[in-house]
């Protein structure tokens, strides 16, 4: 067990790096999950992200000091990162930290979403359905990725959706002139 432990420690240490220059240590605060962040590490997570050419450090400072009484409360909240830096952005007009927010809660923790729309794409786009236009697997996937609808709750909606099923009924969504004789997959 002891050899065990210790070859999963080397490999721990060779592979992720556990010092105070790492830059997930630094971007860390911006959780918002134990207590307020300062403006050094808005700093320090404006450096490590390469974002300093981009924002303006003198406007991100006056906009820490307007964000600055509202954190606590926020920290403090049961709430997500996400829906935390929502409430501490919302009322005031901050430019710099709200691209800064929005570049840090961008990168995805994981590419377990990307797998899964190649997933989707293999299960729409097989042998037998090569011909279809890339926007029509396209629009499969979005429908099958942002719809939870079961099929008899989405009949119920669109049945009542009036504007969407004059839509369907006109020609507007055809962009050919001529009538073809056979519609794409």
């Amino acid at each position: 067990m002891c050899n065990f432990y210790q070859s999963s420690l080397t490999y721990l240490e060779q592979r992720y790096d556990f010092s105070d220059s790492n830059y997930q240590k630094k971007v860390a605060s911006l959780a918002l999950k134990k207590s307020p962040f300062n403006f050094s590490h808005l700093c320090e997570a404006v450096e490590v992200l390469q974002l300093s050419k981009k924002l303006d450090m003198d406007a991100l400072y006056d906009e820490y000091c307007v964000v600055l009484p509202h954190q606590q409360a926020i920290v403090q909240s049961g709430a997500t990162v996400v829906e935390k830096w929502a409430t501490l952005l919302k009322h005031t007009h901050t430019p710099n930290m709200t691209a800064l927010a929005s570049f840090l809660l961008s990168v995805p923790i994981t590419n377990a979403s990307v797998e899964r729309v190649f997933s989707l794409m293999t299960g729409c786009w097989t042998d037998t359905r090569n011909r279809c236009s890339v926007n029509l697997i396209k629009s499969e996937i979005q429908v099958k990725s942002n719809f939870t609808f079961s099929c008899k709750d989405f009949y119920t909606y669109v049945v009542k959706e009036k504007v969407l099923l004059n839509a369907v009924r006109s020609n507007k969504k055809y962009k050919f002139k001529k009538k073809p004789e056979a519609l794409p997959c």
